[in-house]
């Protein structure tokens, strides 16, 4: 995080094009924008095989600024959700000003994939900044009636986290979106596993052998592999089954006046169990789930879990979408958060279509 000699007067988080002029007493500004996330891909065929989209780029920039001057920002929409197709490239956000010369640009996320062999999503990238962060790809799926969940945009920290993979023996399996920094586990067993969402900081667990749904990241810990039980807090040292809200007493996100993604790294909060329909705190991803129509969503910087039977969870802001997959039942995949992924899509069912991938993104503080 950069270091200021003058005090912060003004955070404006961007979420739409818009132009913003500069106050008149400001000499220094951070800004940043990040691209949209890629729509996940879907296939109705006999393939079925599915990828989530990638999460959007990331740059950001310290700079001079001139008061009265304008930023322009651009903001990139998601990829458009495939159908029996590629999912949709997220839009590329941009930030002009009119005087001091800053041009920033952040590509979105790569549309998924399907076939029979569905390559993973890429994550978009990013220029002219000080710090230029790719975002996080989704896992490749080579195995039938499988779909992997969407990628995490890059952001402060570096690259975003990328969804799990999916192999094995073409049972039903589907892993979850990607949080920040935490990718989401990889499902490569025999049996019909889904995982968890990634956490802010750390992964989900993986399904690697039988059935097993298994737990969300958190932002203290990973999830264990072929285990239900969640990544842990910082303020309970245990696993959270999950509520979907933070427990009374417990602050789960540190700071305020500050650009909504640097809220997002700063959350505490556990991950949700897997196999049930809760959702994950702020910084914890939600479970898996493959018997239940329900799914619980990421938190704040946290991935959604992936699912059969009815629909993956969705990506909390900044966190991918859950991937889906069950032969002949319509399915739907996550929503990608901000800057994240949609999930892929895998059924034989009509009709049959992925999800979107989440906006982009952009902020600007000023300094005086």
């Amino acid at each position: 995080m950069p270091t200021f000699s003058k005090s912060a007067s003004v955070c404006i988080n961007v979420y739409k094009s818009e132009t913003i002029v500069v106050p008149g007493w400001a000499t220094e500004c951070r800004a940043a924008v990040m691209g949209g996330g890629g729509g996940g891909g879907a296939t109705s065929t006999g393939t079925e095989r599915a990828s989530g989209g990638g999460g959007g780029g990331y740059c950001e920039t310290v700079a001079a600024c001139t008061g009265g001057e304008n930023f322009v920002f651009t903001i990139g929409a998601g990829g458009a959700g495939g159908s029996s197709s590629v999912g949709g490239t997220g839009g590329t956000s941009t930030l002009a000003s009119s005087v001091s010369g800053i041009s920033l640009s952040a590509v979105g996320g790569g549309g998924g994939n399907y076939g029979t062999s569905a390559a993973a999503g890429a994550g978009g990238t990013a220029s002219g900044g000080d710090s230029n962060n790719t975002g996080g790809a989704s896992g490749a799926v080579t195995a039938n009636t499988m779909a992997s969940g969407g990628g995490a945009p890059g952001n402060p920290s570096g690259t975003g986290g990328a969804s799990g993979a999916c192999a094995g023996s073409g049972a039903e399996g589907a892993t979850g979106g990607a949080g920040l920094r935490g990718g989401s586990g990889a499902v490569s067993s025999s049996g019909a596993g889904c995982t968890g969402g990634g956490g802010v900081n750390y992964p989900s667990g993986g399904s690697i052998s039988g059935v097993v749904d298994t737990g969300g990241g958190g932002a203290a810990s990973a999830a264990a592999d072929n285990s239900a039980v969640a990544g842990l807090s910082f303020q309970t040292g245990a696993g959270y089954s999950g509520l979907g809200f933070a427990a009374a007493g417990r602050p789960q996100v540190m700071g305020g006046g500050s650009p909504l993604i640097d809220i997002a790294l700063s959350c505490t909060g556990a991950g949700s169990a897997g196999g049930g329909y809760r959702s994950g705190e702020p910084g914890g991803g939600s479970g898996g789930y493959g018997a239940g129509s329900d799914r619980g969503t990421g938190g704040l910087g946290g991935g959604g879990g992936g699912g059969q039977q009815g629909s993956g969870g969705a990506g909390g802001p900044f966190g991918g979408g859950g991937g889906a997959a069950k032969a002949a039942v319509s399915v739907r995949p996550g929503l990608g958060g901000i800057g994240g992924g949609g999930g892929g899509c895998a059924s034989t069912a009509v009709p049959n279509t992925s999800n979107a991938g989440g906006i982009g993104y952009g902020f600007a503080i000023f300094y005086g």
